[in-house]
């Protein structure tokens, strides 16, 4: 399935070899389509790759969400049915828990999918709406500061989902906070162990010695 999504991507991307071509203007290079491709790179590409980098994925995240919020709500109806039954206080105290772990667990989905779409909205518009040629040098400064701008909104995306899930996800941050824990107590058991090895070898040095 990787190797398969690997090349679907190269091949979606290949179409760069063809489409674009290097010029040199004024003595620097610039990548620009080909006047038979003109359309395409303007018009028709920059809506297929907001499909597929923003519209796509964000309903794919949706349907997904909408499953995993339902399958885990139907639990959680489930298991409150059978503490009714039951009628003990723990299974009302471990009901409570499952609810607010389902809420957590909702609102941490929820919030990744609008941050994504969120940060991903800019790029997929800038491309689909810029003018490709510039009429003045201002122009062009002005293309360039909103596709930069656009793109570090973009990279927002990919760079904060680990401080996403930390910040909304309760089960991942204690998680995190478990494995640095187990990190720091291995160095702290390696570091002690350096220390005996050392003090060994020292000790059985001066026996040698003497």
């Amino acid at each position: 399935m990787v190797s398969f999504i690997t090349f679907f991507i190269i091949c979606l991307n290949s179409q760069a070899l063809f489409v674009f071509v290097m010029v040199k203007i004024d003595g620097e290079n610039y990548c620009i389509p080909r006047d038979q491709f003109l359309y395409f790179a303007s018009k028709v590409w920059p809506l297929f790759d907001a499909i597929m980098y923003n519209f796509l994925p964000f309903g794919i995240i949706i349907i997904c969400n909408i499953i995993i919020i339902s399958v885990v709500l139907k639990s959680a109806r489930n298991r409150r049915k059978m503490t009714t039954r039951g009628g003990d206080s723990t299974n009302d105290d471990s009901a409570s828990d499952s609810n607010s772990e389902t809420n957590r667990m909702t609102r941490m989905l929820l919030t990744i999918s609008f941050f994504f779409i969120l940060t991903t909205t800019p790029i997929s518009m800038y491309l689909m709406f810029a003018k490709p040629n510039a009429e003045s040098e201002v122009v062009y400064s002005e293309n360039r500061l909103g596709f930069v701008l656009c793109n570090m909104v973009a990279s927002l995306n990919h760079s904060c989902n680990f401080i996403m899930y930390s910040v909304s996800g309760p089960t991942f941050r204690a998680e995190l906070f478990r494995i640095l824990r187990c990190t720091c107590a291995r160095e702290e058991g390696l570091a002690s162990s350096r220390s005996v090895s050392r003090a060994t070898l020292s000790t059985a040095n001066g026996g040698i010695n003497s």
